[in-house]
């Protein structure tokens, strides 16, 4: 008892102002017992507050009861505070789950777009289309064929681009330009270009 009266009377020495009744931050010290203590906290508008507890306190995470001393340090907490002649008591502690980590969907390896020896071999692609672009951004091409129809083509990080022969970068590449287009269809059945080839040695359809 004379432990927990000198927890308090260090309670209120510290305390700059009167604890709200909810207390919602980060615990960054600790003090005292399991039992009996002070929690050192600071809140979300950046004051500090030591707080006693004592075998009266509850501490739950997830809806379970817990020891004081499974608190780590940096964990954010929201307690119910009783505050009296500038002491602050707690009376229940909520460990506060911490939040999912984020899960960024996995990214295809980017590769150059720069002529290979395998792709001069054996160029990927069994479809191939000619002719002028109608839209372009750096996902996909919408290609108006000799025919009328238009065809939408996507880009991949991949996609070889050849000016004149000369490899070229997507940039390049421009709304109604006549292009030649060696492409195919992925495991979702989307169009794909694997090459697509402009300027003065663009053979005709």
């Amino acid at each position: 008892m004379r432990w927990f009266l000198g927890v308090l009377a260090a309670a209120a020495a510290v305390a700059q102002t009167p604890a709200p009744g909810l207390l919602r931050g980060e615990l960054l010290d600790r003090e005292g017992e399991a039992r009996a203590g002070l929690l050192v906290i600071r809140a979300d508008d950046s004051k500090v507050y030591r707080c006693a507890y004592d075998a009266r306190t509850l501490f739950e995470r997830s809806r379970l009861l817990i020891g004081s001393a499974t608190i780590k340090f940096g964990e954010r907490i929201e307690a119910v505070a009783d505050s009296a002649d500038s002491a602050c008591y707690l009376r229940t502690v909520h460990v506060a789950e911490a939040p999912p980590a984020r899960r960024l969907p996995p990214r295809r390896p980017v590769t150059t777009s720069g002529s290979s020896v395998l792709d001069n071999l054996f160029p990927r692609g069994n479809l191939t289309y000619a002719g002028v672009i109608l839209k372009l951004n750096p996902e996909r091409l919408v290609l108006r064929t000799r025919d009328a129809r238009e065809h939408t083509i996507f880009l991949r990080p991949d996609t070889r681009y050849l000016e004149q022969g000369t490899s070229a970068g997507f940039p390049a590449l421009r709304v109604n330009t006549r292009v030649f287009v060696r492409a195919g269809r992925n495991f979702e059945n989307v169009l794909e270009a694997f090459q697509v080839v402009w300027g003065d040695i663009l053979p005709r359809p």
